[in-house]
């Protein structure tokens, strides 16, 4: 189906939710309701079209021992420290980073500088 550590993207409101694919039909993601699990292809794409967001992963094995960390550790989903970008980016790199929530926060930012700026004039 996809290449072990494939990342995984499904198109939500306004960001994309990501897992990374385990082989057998099988999907590694965090979700703010349970937390990091591992779920079917179909429980992740919940009927919506799924998009390969990458390839995988250079090392199969350390990909699995990490996910196996993230699933032991009990760490809670997090919005800003802990999302499901930041789970599937640790997994495939051993880094945590979430590119969606820092371009929100730019734009938040930005926003508010240009309402700060709107204001005093």
């Amino acid at each position: 189906m996809y290449p072990i550590g494939a990342k995984l993207g499904v198109g939500e409101f306004f960001y994309t939710h990501v897992g990374r694919y385990m082989g057998d039909g099988k999907i590694f993601h965090n979700h703010w309701k349970n937390d990091a699990e591992i779920i079917t292809f179909d429980q992740f794409a919940n009927g919506k079209k799924v998009e390969v967001l990458d390839q995988g992963v250079q090392s199969p094995q350390e990909f699995m021992r990490r996910v196996q960390h993230v699933l032991a550790s009990g760490k809670p989903y997090h919005l800003l420290t802990n999302n499901c970008e930041h789970a599937a980016s640790y997994v495939s790199s051993g880094v945590a980073s979430s590119p969606q929530l820092v371009f929100y926060g730019l734009i938040l930012l930005a926003g508010t500088c240009a309402w700060a700026r709107y204001a005093r004039a």
